[in-house]
């Protein structure tokens, strides 16, 4: 899940920030945007990007909703609960990403 309980009053430090994405399967950098448009723009654009970013990434992982569900779907059958943490934290992004509104990530102080 993208949300989370934390202090709002002071930064995270850099040990607690390294703790929250292990809990979550992230790596210590991740770079998560949304091409919008047309076939004929995103394509290229998205190509641009890939190219650009094996330049200093390891991993460069281009997602949309269909390419999710269907890992997701075959993620099923693999019973890895870090493949499951970084699945829901993907589809979790990608419903933003979307303007998909499933609950509040803000909670108030009471």
């Amino acid at each position: 899940m993208m949300e989370s309980q934390w202090p709002l009053d002071r930064v995270l430090d850099e040990s607690e920030l390294h703790d929250l994405a292990q809990k979550r399967g992230l790596h210590d950098w991740v770079l998560i945007g949304a091409v919008y448009g047309p076939p004929s723009v995103t394509r290229p654009a998205i190509k641009l990007i890939r190219r650009e970013m094996k330049t200093c990434s390891r991993l460069v992982v281009c997602m949309n909703r269909k390419k999710l569900n269907f890992i997701k779907r075959i993620a099923r059958l693999i019973p890895n609960s870090r493949v499951q943490k970084m699945l829901a934290s993907a589809s979790d992004a990608m419903d933003i990403l979307e303007g998909v509104q499933t609950r509040s990530l803000y909670h108030s102080p009471t």
